[in-house]
């Protein structure tokens, strides 16, 4: 009889050298893009395998030192759809509404996008979350420009999210403006 161990595979493995070749994913659990190069290794490895209709749950999505993933989604933005945002929690689960092309993630180079595109991917990230999700969203925006060694242009961001800057992770965000 199919039983649900015969549907779920576990595999222990590098993710900077290890690659997907076993198929069709129908659901894959991530929370591993604990750096932007992580991040795109992940995308290039498994996200091409995602069958439309599959389940992305994204662990880290509402963490404030995660910025390079709002990067990501927003580029997969015509590829993924909100289906839930976790509460109390950095998850938020996305629906698969079509093949994601190993030639778009090929593509993507965090190093490459200009000021208004990361402004931009982290607004379209806001949207998908209800309002009170919203805060690490905006504390990792604010990260975003301290990972690149910008504080000059993480405080201006700073200065947009005022009134929540005392919620959420940023205070650590703010400790590292010191």
């Amino acid at each position: 009889p199919d039983h649900p161990h015969d549907r779920v595979q576990l595999i222990r493995a590098d993710l900077t050298s290890y690659r997907w070749q076993t198929g069709a994913i129908k659901l894959l659990v991530i929370d591993a893009m604990k750096s932007a190069e992580l991040t795109l290794t992940i995308a290039k490895n498994f996200f091409p395998s995602l069958e439309e209709g599959s389940l992305l749950i994204q662990q880290d999505f509402k963490h404030f030192h995660t910025s390079w993933i709002h990067l990501l989604h927003f580029q997969l933005r015509e590829y993924l759809r909100i289906s839930r945002s976790v509460e109390n929690s950095g998850t938020a689960a996305f629906e698969v509404l079509d093949r994601i092309p190993p030639e778009l993630l090929a593509q993507i180079d965090f190093a490459r996008f200009s000021d208004e595109e990361v402004d931009t991917s982290f607004a379209h990230s806001l949207q998908l979350v209800p309002r009170d999700h919203g805060v690490n969203i905006a504390a990792a925006h604010v990260m975003h420009y301290l990972h690149l060694g910008r504080a000059d242009r993480a405080r201006d961001i700073l200065i947009r999210y005022e009134s929540i800057a005392d919620q959420g992770e940023f205070s650590h965000v703010k400790r590292r403006l010191r």
